[in-house]
């Protein structure tokens, strides 16, 4: 974390009692200044580090939302429960109520072709990438007018309920990738029974 991140992070939300969430851009990586126009244009936090205001939290808690177990990208999800925009538009759409600071930076160390344990990393992340867009895809067609308070517990419950599941097609190189992130999606949603064995 930069120096006074923490500080910018607390005071811009403390200048405008609309924000209930404000981010951090990324100092290092390949693709800092594509991510961070992403993020700045879309008005959507990342992981690495961000801050939510006590009131959006004590809101979230007063209507006993909590992000579905197994859900990964819960940066996505946080930034459309800020904004209050329960749908695939809402990532895509900037918010006075989620801003992103300018100079609160956080860093990490890339991942390296030299390395062999970051080839396996790489290809982790590669499957939650895909993972991330079918489950929000699916989280939000399935939300409808109740909204947010219509989340499922599970992601294993939101692929069960499904009116449809992805289905893998040529990507080149990522095909393999999409191809794993479409089978755990499909054994989630129809489990092994006991008599099936491992």
């Amino acid at each position: 974390v930069s120096p006074g991140a923490f500080a910018q992070l607390a005071n811009t939300l403390a200048e405008d009692r609309r924000r209930r969430a404000v981010g951090a851009l990324p100092g290092t990586g390949r693709d800092r200044v594509g991510v961070s126009y992403r993020m700045q244009a879309c008005g959507r936090v990342s992981g690495n580090l961000y801050a939510l205001g006590g009131g959006f939290v004590a809101d979230l808690r007063a209507r006993h939302l909590q992000m579905p177990v197994g859900l990964v990208g819960e940066d996505f999800l946080v930034s459309c429960l800020a904004k209050d925009t329960p749908s695939i538009a809402g990532l895509c759409t900037p918010s006075p109520r989620l801003v992103i600071h300018p100079r609160a930076t956080f860093v990490f160390r890339s991942l390296s072709p030299w390395r062999a344990s970051d080839w396996w990393t790489y290809g982790r992340r590669l499957v939650r990438y895909q993972l991330r867009g079918y489950q929000f895809v699916l989280l939000f067609d399935q939300l409808g007018p109740d909204g947010f308070e219509a989340m499922p517990t599970h992601v294993d419950d939101l692929y069960r309920k499904a009116r449809w599941l992805p289905r893998y097609t040529w990507r080149g190189w990522l095909t393999p990738f999409d191809a794993l992130a479409v089978r755990q999606i499909r054994r989630g949603a129809h489990p092994r029974g006991p008599s099936e064995g491992t």
